[in-house]
């Protein structure tokens, strides 16, 4: 059976052995259910709004990559994400987040000394960049 979820600029279509989002207009992205190492739904503001999140494997080794995929879901749409969820892990046994995932831990730039990082010192423009991501996520009211 195919399922699609769709709200204002993105949809997801899971059918039996892919699961595939797309962007209207942009980009989309399918992966093998099968290389599924994560589906959950985060709920994230008052008014109802959620996150999907999916991670994939990119290798058949549990320690190879991981591609992340955050859609941002519409209150009118959780319900329906929900379900899809729970579509994953029950027929396809594809595993939520782990309960034990740290989601406060500091986002931190690159050290600027090259023993501890292969691309120290940064430069002038990854710098400015870290500083303007850092006051955005400080300015988010989620």
């Amino acid at each position: 059976m195919k399922r699609e979820l769709r709200w204002p600029g993105c949809h997801v279509t899971l059918d039996a052995e892919c699961l595939e989002c797309a962007w209207e207009g942009i980009s989309f992205a399918q992966f093998r259910i099968a290389q599924c190492a994560e589906a959950s739904l985060r709920l994230r503001s008052p008014d109802g709004e959620g996150q999907l999140v999916f991670r994939f494997r990119t290798a058949r080794s549990e320690t190879a990559d991981l591609v992340v995929v955050r859609l941002t879901v519409p209150a009118s749409g959780v319900p329906g994400a929900r379900d899809l969820v729970a579509e994953l892990h029950h027929d396809h046994g594809v595993p939520d987040r782990p309960a034990d995932e740290d989601e406060t831990v500091p986002l931190e730039q690159v050290p600027n000394e090259p023993d501890e990082c292969l691309l120290a010192p940064v430069g002038p423009a990854s710098a400015e960049f870290f500083a303007h991501v850092m006051d955005r996520v400080g300015n988010d009211p989620h």
